[in-house]
């Protein structure tokens, strides 16, 4: 490494003024261009991980979180229909029900399409939001068909840990887009860093470099122009040494 600076620093001095220039700018440039390229790439890579964390991070969260807010209004939509002795209701509680379950469904596809939870865990999800739903409708029919008390009893020993069992899964699934919304954080962060460094690194050496190269321009013309004034000084001695003698050779003859 020393050697190379060695030859890089004799390389330097062997140059003319402008040779010095243009390789001192060429260098610069290199390293902005350099720089540049690897801006380019660093944003690159955090646009994509931006857009891998909305397209699917972010869309696995909020759909695990909608389904947790229907399957709980649901369940108190048909509490509130078993409790209710106004038959003329059960049918706005039950396409209620029908309503938010089907965005229910929407949104498991829209989760599995994220590829974002496991397979394992996305069909155990979606096995407990079925066996839920179903219990739910048949809790439905038995209200509608006048059945009250079966149906309280199914609300209690059925539904419940039915809907318990859910938010277990639900809450193991949040967990698991928390760790990839975690993991998407630090990898922007650490390609931002690195990005910033590579770019003041470059631009320290491109500074360094100029530096350096106006100091051995300006050595150089500082050189030239001593030589200049001496050759100068020559001329005019040479100049005055010729007028005497010229005046000296007029005197004599």
């Amino acid at each position: 490494m020393s050697s190379q600076k060695t030859t890089t620093k004799k390389k330097l001095e062997n140059m003319h003024l402008r040779e010095r220039i243009n390789y001192g700018y060429n260098k610069v440039i290199m390293m902005m261009l350099i720089s540049g390229l690897f801006s380019i790439v660093v944003i690159g890579v955090l646009f994509a991980n931006m857009v891998h964390y909305v397209k699917n991070v972010a869309a696995a969260d909020e759909a695990v979180k909608i389904c947790r807010i229907n399957v709980n209004a649901s369940a108190r939509n048909i509490r509130e229909m078993a409790l209710n002795d106004d038959t003329s209701s059960y049918d706005g509680y039950e396409q209620t029900v029908k309503k938010m379950l089907t965005e229910v469904d929407s949104e498991l596809k829209i989760l599995k399409k994220t590829g974002t939870i496991s397979k394992e865990n996305y069909e155990e999800y979606a096995a407990a939001l079925s066996d839920w739903g179903n219990i739910g409708y048949s809790i439905i029919d038995e209200i509608k068909n006048g059945d009250r008390e079966k149906a309280v009893d199914d609300i209690l020993n059925d539904c419940t840990p039915a809907l318990n069992k859910l938010v277990d899964i639900a809450t193991k699934l949040d967990e698991e887009t928390d760790q990839m919304s975690n993991q998407s954080s630090r990898t922007t962060f650490i390609f931002a860093i690195a990005g910033f460094v590579c770019i003041f690194v470059c631009l320290g050496f491109a500074w360094t470099l100029t530096k350096k190269t106006g100091k051995k321009v300006l050595e150089t013309i500082l050189e030239q122009r001593e030589i200049y004034i001496v050759r100068w000084n020559i001329i005019q001695r040479m100049k005055l040494e010729v007028w005497r003698t010229a005046c000296v050779n007029q005197f004599v003859f």
